[in-house]
């Protein structure tokens, strides 16, 4: 087929400058982050990065996926929705999904029409790490762009800062837990990860950090109600949390 070909090339060639999937919807709306897979109640489960949960979207507001790298999946037809096909998902655009099943030499370009359910075989430990890189990332930008404690706040927000380093590997488990007691708080609350490559940085002199990782937690009026420097049990930071949040 040579628009399958065609298809192929195009998304091929995308494929090596995205650093995220992309959902691009009606519009001319994008969302970056991670393709999940097709329910078969025709939406979309697709990961944004920055946010905690998967969204789902309907088929009929998507107009094009376009993947970081080909994904394994389970391919489910409405004409047979019991049995499934094994292959890889290159992605899809004016409602045609690309796929390469096993054992066939080309791919297919299947309609929506045709298309019952699409489900991703999901490399967990490549999740985690996709949706952590997306945070270093952020957090790293964050520091770019700011330099004081006090340029990260928000207004009338509990904030959460974590100075973290790329070097630490506790990062990550209690960063979770901070982002975590942010989005589940009754009252507004924010995580802000700020990256910090040194000691020695502009920004790391300018808090007079001594050690990292550091979590710094602010009350909604912007006063600083504690600090954690040394010790990041899930009893401290929720105990800070609460100590934060309680204040006036």
């Amino acid at each position: 087929m040579a628009m399958g070909k065609l298809f192929s090339f195009f998304l091929l060639a995308i494929f090596s400058l995205l650093p995220a999937d992309e959902l691009h919807l009606e519009g001319k709306k994008t969302r970056e982050g991670i393709f999940l897979g097709v329910s078969d109640g025709g939406k979309i489960s697709f990961q944004v990065y920055g946010e905690e949960t998967p969204q789902a979207f309907s088929t009929k507001r998507v107009t094009a996926i376009l993947l970081d790298q080909p994904v394994k999946v389970r391919f489910f037809s409405k004409r047979n929705d019991k049995k499934f096909r094994s292959g890889q998902f290159f992605g899809m655009k004016e409602n045609c999904f690309l796929l390469h099943f096993t054992g066939e030499k080309q791919e297919r370009e299947i309609s929506l029409l045709q298309l019952y359910k699409l489900e991703v075989e999901l490399d967990m430990k490549a999740y985690l790490k996709r949706m952590e890189n997306y945070r270093l990332r952020k957090a790293e930008t964050l520091a770019e762009q700011k330099k004081s404690a006090a340029e990260f706040l928000v207004s009338g927000r509990l904030v959460v800062l974590h100075f973290v380093s790329p070097q630490v590997s506790a990062n990550t488990r209690q960063g979770n837990l901070a982002h975590r007691l942010c989005s589940d708080s009754m009252r507004p609350a924010q995580y802000v990860p700020v990256l910090i490559e040194s000691l020695e940085s502009p920004i790391a002199r300018a808090n007079a950090l001594q050690s990292l990782p550091q979590f710094w937690f602010y009350t909604a009026q912007g006063t600083l109600s504690s600090k954690l420097s040394s010790r990041f049990t899930e009893e401290d930071i929720e105990a800070a949390f609460q100590k934060a949040s309680k204040a006036n």
